[in-house]
């Protein structure tokens, strides 16, 4: 994984969730995988939904173990 310096104006927040879920593959077999979530905050779209600000989601097991450093 790699991040990419831009000009762009660093965010003031930066959200981060993580999860483990079973995930079941096309070939029957079931699989725990772990997710994670960054995102800058949510903005409302209507009365009863909000969207994500600059989501970014990753789910590879391998990044998720580099990122929290568990190799």
């Amino acid at each position: 994984m790699s991040v990419e310096k831009t000009s762009g104006e660093c965010p003031k927040f930066l959200f981060i969730e993580a999860d483990e879920d079973h995930v079941i593959y096309q070939d029957g077999t079931s699989h725990y995988e772990k997710m994670v979530y960054i995102y800058e905050g949510y903005r409302q779209v209507d009365k009863s939904k909000r969207a994500l600000i600059s989501p970014h989601c990753i789910t590879q097991e391998v990044a998720v173990r580099k990122i929290f450093g568990i190799m």
